[in-house]
């Protein structure tokens, strides 16, 4: 579809594949956050400051080093990542990473103990916040995560700053993107299946009461 990237490597059958199961894409996982060769992401770019991205996952991690999800993503130091993943005592979770100049930091607060393989994830970006949700199909409708983090290190402002960036590799004046990802830390074959994804414009949180709102864009994808 013309609105999706890829990061670093052609979109071929040795990573993606829309034909293994009928209307999912089944993205085979890749290197880590800060892999320069072969990340497994697949992500559109945010066209406006208040927007949302959510996506339908299926996905069995076999162990902490199979990851997958959404990302807030503007380079492999600048990222924020909610994701489905197992503990090391073998837990099926959920877990949110930034990346900020470089430097990780996983939220303990965020973490969710899920007990289903398909779920639905949420990014919203609203100015100067990034927010999450999840929703496990139980009926009980969307889940935020309690943490609120900066959107504002996804800029090219930020990530082009000095100091910020670390080496030569990781430029900025990228622009940020919304998509899907999925790592491989152990080189195991584990794959994630998204069977639909939505990108929609939203209004600001505080826009006046009486502005005239403008009408949503909603740009879904259905992979088939």
């Amino acid at each position: 579809a013309p609105h999706w990237s890829t990061l670093r490597r052609a979109a071929d059958p040795t990573w993606l594949d829309l034909t293994v199961r009928p209307s999912h894409l089944r993205i085979h996982g890749g290197q880590s956050p800060h892999g320069t060769r072969t990340p497994s992401l697949v992500a559109r770019r945010v066209t406006s400051p208040h927007c949302a991205f959510e996506a339908d996952i299926e996905f069995e991690p076999r162990g902490f080093q199979h990851l997958a999800g959404i990302v807030a993503y503007y380079n492999s130091s600048n990222y924020h990542f909610l994701h489905v993943t197992r503990s090391t005592e073998g837990r099926r979770e959920l877990h949110l990473l930034t990346g900020d100049a470089g430097r990780r930091t996983d939220h303990p607060e965020a973490v969710a103990p899920i007990d289903t393989t398909r779920l639905r994830l949420r990014i919203s970006l609203d100015g100067a916040r990034t927010r999450f949700d999840y929703d496990t199909g139980a009926g009980t409708g969307w889940r935020r995560i309690p943490v609120e983090l900066d959107a504002t290190i996804l800029s090219d402002e930020y990530a082009a700053h000095p100091g910020v960036v670390p080496d030569r590799d990781h430029p900025g004046f990228t622009g940020a993107f919304l998509g899907l990802w999925v790592m491989d830390l152990s080189g195991d074959g584990v794959f994630a299946d998204f069977d639909q994804a939505t990108y929609t414009t939203a209004n600001p949180t505080d826009a006046h009461a009486d502005a005239r709102p403008a009408a949503p864009l909603v740009t879904r994808t259905t992979f088939g």
